[in-house]
C-alpha cells in the first residue's frame, strides 16, 4: 500500500493493523504490507427508518492499535451489504446499534478473518431496541 498523506505531524495509525508510522508536515510516503481481508455485513430486517451503526471490536488487539470501529449506515442507504476493506487478520465482535443513542439493536456475533477466511459475509438481524 502506498500512502501519500499530508499531515501536520504526529503518529499515524491504521484501524486493525498493528503498524505505526510517523508523518511530518508536507508529503509523506510509506510502503506497508497489509495482511487482512474484507468483511461484508447485511443488516437483515432493517426498516430504513433510522440510521444504524455497526460497532466492531477487534479482540486481542494491542491497546494502541485500532480496536473499536463504528461505521454508520444512513436510512437512505442503497449500497448494501456494508463492506469493510482492509481489516487485519483477527477475531471481531460486532453488533448493530442505534446511531443517535447507543442502544443495541442486534445480538453480538463473532467473526474471524484469517488466511482461510479472507472475505466473510454475514447477515446480522436488526431488531427493535429493547426498553429498559
Amino acid at each position: 500500500m502506498k500512502d501519500r498523506s499530508r499531515s501536520s505531524s504526529g503518529t499515524k495509525r491504521r484501524v486493525g493493523q498493528d503498524q505505526e508510522g510517523t508523518a511530518h508536515r508536507g508529503v509523506n510516503r510509506s510502503d506497508w504490507l497489509l495482511d487482512g481481508g474484507t468483511l461484508k455485513v447485511m443488516p437483515a430486517g432493517w426498516d430504513h427508518k433510522e440510521p444504524i451503526l455497526l460497532l466492531i471490536e477487534r479482540k486481542g488487539a494491542r491497546p494502541r492499535t485500532g480496536r473499536v470501529l463504528g461505521v454508520g449506515v444512513q436510512a437512505d442507504a442503497d449500497r448494501l451489504p456494508l463492506t469493510l476493506v482492509g481489516l487485519a487478520f483477527g477475531t471481531y465482535e460486532m453488533r448493530w446499534m442505534t446511531e443517535d443513542h447507543p442502544v443495541p439493536v442486534s445480538e453480538t456475533v463473532t467473526v474471524t478473518i484469517d488466511a482461510e477466511n479472507r472475505e466473510p459475509s454475514l447477515e446480522l438481524a436488526v431488531v427493535a431496541p429493547q426498553s429498559r
